[in-house]
């Protein structure tokens, strides 16, 4: 099983959503990516989870909402809440850690990550790049090049 995860900037323009679902069903179809793994934070994730619910109408695959913090679930109403996932020790890291272990742990799971990164000066590309070092395939659709 083949498993991709996403980092992006909280801001994504609505007009990313189109090529977000292309590399998407790309990695469907393409590298029989299987699992797909989604934060809960910024505009990145909640438009990544709506392209992922529209291709499992289409295709079967698997999406987890990978938790950081247990209380923020509760009042999402953008995201699914019956597939998630709270990575075990989460528990025990101080809040302002929850977000770096959290992503940690999706990196860990992935072969793959879907990015929206435009500059190097924020998380998203600190994750992603910790990602490329790991030997993750980075597909960015955001104006960034990262090295090959």
């Amino acid at each position: 099983m083949r498993a991709c995860t996403f980092f992006g900037h909280r801001d994504c323009p609505e007009t990313m959503r189109q090529k977000l679902s292309d590399v998407v069903e790309r990695l469907i179809i393409e590298e029989r990516v299987s699992v797909f793994y989604i934060g809960t934070h910024g505009n990145f994730d909640k438009m990544a989870y709506s392209v992922l619910s529209q291709l499992a109408q289409r295709y079967i695959i698997d999406v987890y909402v990978v938790l950081a913090h247990l209380r923020r679930a509760t009042g999402s109403r953008v995201f699914d809440m019956r597939k998630t996932v709270y990575p075990e020790g989460l528990e025990t890291v101080p809040r302002r850690f929850a977000i770096v272990k959290r992503n940690q742990y999706m990196i860990e799971k992935s072969d793959f990550v879907i990015c929206y990164v435009n500059d190097n000066v924020t998380n998203a590309f600190k994750f992603v790049s910790r990602a490329k070092r790991k030997g993750l395939r980075i597909f960015n659709i955001g104006n960034y090049i990262f090295d090959e």
